[in-house]
């Protein structure tokens, strides 16, 4: 990686690196300019040891401020490319007769280690003081503009995510050209690409009995909702409170919280290799279609020589991250009465950008588009009322790749 010494001049090409340095140097930030030497310092300390050392070297591991600020203007203009080659430090190890490669995976991870670590200060976490928070939301959203310029794309790039067969570009080919009419020109248009026509058939289309699945996607966890919409299992992170529905919803959509007490939660995870724009799981009126602003946040852990973000569920931070709200009301549909049905794409780490879509007010047909993701890995959210008896019905099998309308459940819903 080539990443030089940085001095202010530099700083001040990346604006939101430059926010960064005002705020370390800030009499209010002495406390967290310690937070962060430690941090990145504690990080490098445990990859040295734990992280497979091909992997290690192929990552930038500052040890002072100065470094850190040359890898975040780095990071700033990085452009996403997925390598072929085998038997690198990219490559996922045991991932079969074809080598999965993550270099995408493992660089946005590498960005969430360096700030993950506990401190030796009152800041017991970088990712959960208000301050740097906020500055974290800023930085994914510079980034993400640099993925909105031609800069960050072209064909050498496209053909990296081509050649890896996990991330199904042939999906989104016509004669072995992008089906965009002006072709991908930025990063961000390829990430969200759209598929061809029949890619993604919709299963059991006309009964809402039988919902399809919001996004391509893996299962990670479903939950009862007790009667006063707590999720027991779950937990925020930091704290030994309990979560609430009332919580994952926003306040315009709260009054909604009440039909989903005594039902289901379901927790699906979507890989930076996925399809990233969402369909609606069953038809009926559109009660609600927003975006709603919250952190930037991702657990990361190494495990096995490898990083590991662990998306089980029993951190907590669907409720606290940017995610976009989609309410269907069956009862308005002729597909059948299931209830409310909500939907909640939530971004996760770099994936902040929730684009919602759908015309509220509106009747949805089971399999419409309501939205998309940006760069990024991310996540999905279904709820279902106590009258649907979901819970037991759900597929859970978490080795399945389930695809944008295959069934959700093993049997019909009432």
């Amino acid at each position: 990686m080539n990443i030089r010494k940085v001095d202010i001049s530099i700083i001040n090409d990346i604006a939101i690196v430059k926010e960064l340095y005002d705020l370390l140097e800030s009499k209010e930030g002495t406390e967290l300019k310690k937070s962060v030497e430690h941090s990145i310092n504690v990080a490098r300390e445990i990859a040295h040891k734990e992280l497979d050392s091909h992997l290690f070297d192929l990552l930038y591991w500052p040890t002072s401020l100065d470094e850190y600020y040359a890898y975040l203007v780095w990071y700033a203009q990085w452009k996403p490319v997925q390598p072929n080659q085998t038997g690198t430090g990219w490559q996922e190890p045991d991932s079969g007769v074809i080598p999965e490669q993550q270099e995408v995976f493992d660089r946005l991870c590498h960005w969430y280690f360096l700030i993950n670590q506990k401190t030796n200060t009152s800041i017991d976490n970088l990712q959960n003081d208000p301050k740097f928070s906020k500055w974290m939301r800023k930085y994914s959203s510079t980034w993400g503009d640099y993925l909105n310029t031609t800069d960050s794309f072209n064909n050498e790039i496209l053909k990296t995510f081509i050649d890896d067969p996990e991330f199904r570009v042939s999906e989104s080919l016509v004669d072995g050209k992008p089906n965009s009419p002006s072709g991908w020109l930025t990063w961000n248009q390829f990430f969200a690409r759209e598929l061809n026509p029949g890619t993604r058939p919709i299963s059991c289309q006309g009964n809402n009995h039988y919902p399809t699945f919001p996004a391509d996607c893996h299962y990670r966890a479903c939950y009862h909702i007790d009667e006063k919409g707590n999720i027991p299992e779950i937990t925020v992170k930091g704290t030994h409170k309990y979560n609430n529905i009332q919580k994952l919803l926003d306040d315009e959509t709260e009054k909604y919280a009440k039909e989903f007490f005594g039902g289901t939660f379901v927790h699906y995870f979507l890989g930076p290799y996925s399809y990233h724009r969402f369909h609606t799981p069953v038809s009926g009126l559109v009660e609600e279609c927003r975006a709603v602003t919250g952190r930037t946040y991702l657990q990361v852990n190494i495990e096995d020589g490898q990083f590991n973000a662990p998306d089980d569920s029993e951190n907590g931070y669907e409720f606290s991250q940017s995610r976009g709200i989609v309410i269907i009301d069956t009862a308005k549909s002729e597909d059948g009465d299931i209830g409310l049905v909500a939907t909640l794409p939530i971004g996760m780490a770099h994936v902040s950008s929730v684009h919602m879509t759908h015309e509220v007010g509106t009747m949805a047909k089971k399999g419409d588009e309501f939205g998309y993701f940006l760069f990024g890995g991310s996540d999905i959210i279904m709820l279902f009322g106590p009258k649907q008896k979901a819970f037991d019905k759900i597929r859970t099998d978490s080795t399945v790749y389930n695809l944008v309308g295959e069934l959700v459940v093993k049997s019909e819903l009432n």
